[in-house]
């Protein structure tokens, strides 16, 4: 038997390596809870890596403003890195497909610098899988259910 746990306690500390996917209806969603997620690790003196749509980020910073973090200065000094979602899949995509490699060269260049700068810990949210699956359910190119 698994334990509930309740959401916010799973967004305030995540277990390291933990990977959290939830999928969601309500339309402000993903900028409350991304939010609360990034502003519990800059709270917690955590790197923090963004990578989203415009208008998903800028809810977010709107909200992240309204807890008194100042974002310009948390990017001079590499604990907050954002990246556009759309822009950086493509930047991983070898002919339609994510690639290895390329991932590591981006994402993995974006930790590195977070690393550089001091922090061991890092949280990270990202919107591209969200692209992919739109980007495929347009196109039809998933498997059609058994």
């Amino acid at each position: 038997m698994v334990a509930s746990v309740p959401w916010n306690d799973v967004l305030a500390a995540p277990a390291p390596g933990q990977h959290i996917a939830h999928f969601y209806s309500e339309p402000d969603f993903p900028e409350r809870t991304v939010a609360d997620f990034v502003g519990e690790g800059l709270r917690r003196g955590e790197a923090i890596i963004v990578i989203a749509t415009p208008p998903h980020w800028q809810g977010v910073a709107r909200r992240l403003g309204e807890q008194r973090f100042d974002l310009d200065e948390l990017e001079r000094r590499g604990q907050l890195a954002v990246l556009d979602a759309a822009s950086c899949l493509a930047r991983l995509l070898v002919n339609g497909v994510p690639d290895r490699e390329q991932f590591r060269a981006v994402i993995g260049g974006t930790v590195a610098t977070a690393e550089r700068a001091g922090y061991s810990s890092i949280r990270a949210f990202g919107e591209m899988v969200d692209l992919l699956l739109r980007r495929c359910l347009r196109t039809r190119c998933l498997p059609k259910p058994l």
